[in-house]
């Protein structure tokens, strides 16, 4: 399955970020539910949130914006889009490729992305689809990532790849951390106990089975 970062050009959140140049947006979630009703969850960091914040309200690609939490220097959004923001945005011909987005960031500069592809030609068309719209599409790096047998990657179970996914994404690994343990642990179902034995397993796997573990003297 290969998996490409790339960077590209997007409307989406453009004016929002012109009046607040500084501000980096981290996409938490990006999903296209069935009624069409398309939602962004992001962190946005900067020196000016107030004014990246106001500038939402007036960004053509965003129909309506809820802020969900804040600190002095980040705020967590959900938004919805506006049509023009659907007609826009990349999520469709993603989700219609059976692409996978796994990390995406958006700034002044524009937007990089990582997407785990099912195959070379779906990494083309979606290329393909940004070039008609004249946007740049610029790869900087595509790689393999191979799956072991219950299809999870570095010999994971299901279960500790669900807890590192929910983790990464609510900002558990961060420093400071956007989120706690039991918050997490509360989202997937289980006990905070159960969560990090997950975790510990997990990582323990990761570091045994990309060879980065030390080796002792």
């Amino acid at each position: 399955m290969p998996i490409a970062e790339f960077r590209s050009e997007t409307p989406i959140l453009r004016r929002a970020i012109d009046v607040a140049p500084s501000t980096r947006v981290t996409v938490v979630d990006d999903r296209m539910p069935p009624d069409g009703a398309m939602k962004l969850i992001f962190r946005a960091e900067g020196d000016d949130l107030d004014a990246f914040e106001r500038g939402l309200r007036h960004d053509p690609t965003i129909a309506a914006a809820r802020k969900l939490d804040e600190t002095a220097s980040r705020r967590l959004f959900r938004v919805n889009y506006s049509e023009y923001g659907i007609e826009q945005s990349i999520t469709p011909i993603v989700t219609s490729e059976d692409a996978v987005l796994s990390d995406a960031v958006v700034t002044d500069d524009g937007v990089w992305l990582r997407l785990w592809f099912p195959d070379r030609d779906s990494l083309r068309r979606i290329r393909e689809w940004s070039q008609d719209r004249g946007r740049s599409f610029a790869i900087e790096k595509v790689y393999n990532d191979e799956l072991t047998d219950s299809e999870t990657p570095y010999g994971l179970t299901d279960p500790q790849l669900e807890a590192i996914q929910y983790c990464y994404r609510d900002g558990y690994f961060e420093v400071p951390r956007s989120t706690t343990c039991s918050a997490v642990a509360d989202d997937l179902g289980i006990s905070s106990q159960s969560l990090s034995e997950r975790l510990r397993r997990g990582l323990t796997s990761v570091i045994d089975e990309s060879g980065l573990a030390i080796e002792s003297e």
